[in-house]
């Protein structure tokens, strides 16, 4: 359990941690969701760390600041929050973890270790050593394919509509 975090409940308040790397959670319906791991997570102010790691989701302030880089340090305001920790029939048990993130800055940059692919079709950031994409499960040369397919259809349609509304004058 995070102890640093319990005496916190309910308080908002300002943290700081380290990007470590992009994650996927299951949906009930749909795409699996985007998640982000912060490692030596801190409050602002310097304590020592509240806990090691902690997940959370990719919200709008996140992918706003671009994609993210292990040992970019970000800094975000947040509620500490309970949760019920376990899945199935395993024993549950409370934890606590930092809720509904706002004011989200990049702190500072770390040089990019690696380069992403990104998926064209759900936009999930994958490692350059992945064939397809971890989230859609896409083939990367078939998502070029297929876009291309669009465009080609896009483009045959717009030369059709063209053509219309040349004979229509």
């Amino acid at each position: 359990m995070r102890e640093k975090l319990k005496e916190r409940w309910l308080e908002r308040g300002r943290y700081k941690g380290e990007f470590s790397k992009y994650g996927l959670k299951s949906a009930y319906k749909g795409l699996a969701t985007t998640t982000i791991c912060l490692t030596n997570v801190s409050a602002i102010n310097g304590e020592d760390a509240l806990t090691d790691h902690i997940w959370l989701n990719l919200t709008k302030g996140f992918k706003k600041l671009g994609y993210l880089t292990p040992g970019d340090v970000i800094a975000f305001d947040a509620r500490v929050r309970d949760y019920e920790k376990g899945y199935g029939d395993e024993e549950k048990s409370v934890d606590y973890k930092l809720s509904h993130p706002t004011k989200i800055e990049v702190l500072s940059k770390s040089p990019a270790r690696y380069e992403y692919k990104i998926c064209s079709q759900c936009h999930y950031p994958n490692r350059q050593s992945q064939e397809s994409c971890r989230r859609c499960g896409k083939g990367f040369s078939q998502v070029v394919e297929q876009r291309e397919e669009e465009k080609l259809k896009q483009i045959k349609l717009f030369g059709v509509v063209q053509t219309r509304n040349l004979t229509q004058k």
